[in-house]
């Protein structure tokens, strides 16, 4: 019974003490006539950047509206757009991209991109077969394009290509194009 006290003491004394705790120490000043030097910084990985998402609009197949974008890493966002156009016609879609670069290693060369999304087109009092009824088509996209960041201004200008393979009401595949500009903040 007698250790007890005395093994808790030096866990006390021994146990490292969280940060802040106990006495400041005082800064180490350099000698005279060195200069202070300072700590090298990281460098930055060439998509990641202080303006990770953007918003603006697009301009693609039938649709005209609006599109947003999210920059998760280096080389990972996701994007989406939401459109209308004529007939009347209303379209969603959802893109999760991986984006590289190739040739130099300068922020005005097109960032190259491909990925996976999905696509929902509603088309109100749609004429099918002599019949005014509406219609929802939804399904899968591969989306490929490039797009390039503006040094001056904080903006983002892209062209996308994507294939769909819509998979109801009947499957139909088609080839959607947008261009798009959108503002980084």
């Amino acid at each position: 019974m007698t250790r007890a006290p005395w093994l808790f003491t030096l866990l006390l004394v021994a146990w490292p003490a969280p940060a802040g705790a106990g006495p400041a120490r005082p800064a180490r000043k350099p000698p005279a006539g060195k200069a202070r030097a300072r700590p090298a910084r990281a460098k930055k990985r060439w998509l990641v950047g202080k303006r990770p998402t953007g918003a603006g609009i697009a301009i693609g197949t039938g649709l005209v509206g609006l599109s947003a974008s999210h920059q998760l890493s280096a080389s990972r966002y996701v994007q989406g757009s939401f459109g209308a156009g004529g007939r009347p016609r209303y379209g969603l879609t959802g893109d999760y991209l991986v984006a590289s670069r190739f040739g130099q290693n300068a922020p005005s060369w097109p960032h190259f991109y491909a990925g996976a999304g999905a696509a929902l087109i509603y088309s109100p009092r749609l004429l099918v077969a002599g019949t005014a009824r509406d219609n929802l088509y939804g399904g899968a996209r591969v989306p490929f394009g490039f797009f390039i960041n503006t040094q001056q201004v904080p903006a983002q200008l892209g062209l996308e290509l994507a294939p769909t393979l819509y998979l109801f009401p009947l499957p139909t595949v088609s080839i959607d194009g947008t261009l798009y500009a959108r503002y980084l903040f």
